[in-house]
């Protein structure tokens, strides 16, 4: 249990680093955000665009649960993306399979 609650507080995780390092190889316009550097509504997303438009991006890893939000991932996600549209954030979610394949 030590090991896992420790595990949370880690920022970025390492399937944020290899988004961050993909972000970089590929000059897109996006900045880590999700050690709580911004704040949306009382949500930090993982990913900020940096060229003005009002998007967000959440990494999500291969689990077959959220263990810490009590509900499925596709609730999950709803839910993220309903908070962020509220806000006037347009929130896009990538997978971990998705960053491994593709990149």
């Amino acid at each position: 249990m030590k090991a896992v609650l420790k595990g949370l507080l880690v920022r970025p995780t390492s399937l944020e680093n290899k988004f961050i390092n993909i972000i970089r190889r590929k000059n897109l316009p996006y900045k880590y955000v999700g050690d709580g550097d911004f704040i949306i509504g009382g949500k930090c997303p993982d990913f900020i665009h940096t060229g003005g438009l009002k998007r967000c991006i959440e990494t999500r890893p291969k689990a077959a649960t959220p263990y810490w939000s009590g509900c499925s991932w596709e609730e999950y996600e709803r839910k993220r993306i309903e908070h962020f549209a509220k806000h006037g954030w347009d929130c896009r979610i990538v997978w971990q399979e998705d960053i491994i394949k593709k990149f």
